[in-house]
């Protein structure tokens, strides 16, 4: 458990960009000459991807079917306190509609 909690949450994202960066030069940049460095490429791809990245993710979190809707559901399965207190505000929500 602590494994795939340590490996999912803090080192595979990582690792799994970095790869992207070299694979995508190697393969795209390299042979055309566009970028003289690794590294330049790597700046200038994380300058762009991390605002587009966010933008995405808020724009999910704001849809009807986001992250929030998704944590509603995994709170019902887990605790039945909760899980009656968001039935009862959906419940709410549907009269005032």
């Amino acid at each position: 458990m602590f494994f795939l909690k340590g490996h999912n949450g803090w080192l595979g994202f990582p690792l799994s960009m970095i790869n992207f960066i070299v694979i995508q030069y190697t393969l795209f940049f390299e042979p055309l000459g566009i970028f003289d460095n690794i590294f330049l490429f790597g700046l200038i791809f994380l300058i762009f991807y991390i605002p587009i990245a966010t933008l995405i993710g808020q724009w999910d979190y704001k849809k009807k079917d986001g992250a929030f809707k998704t944590e509603h559901s995994l709170i019902l399965k887990e605790s039945p306190i909760y899980s009656r207190i968001i039935k009862d505000l959906e419940f709410i929500k549907e009269k005032i509609k």
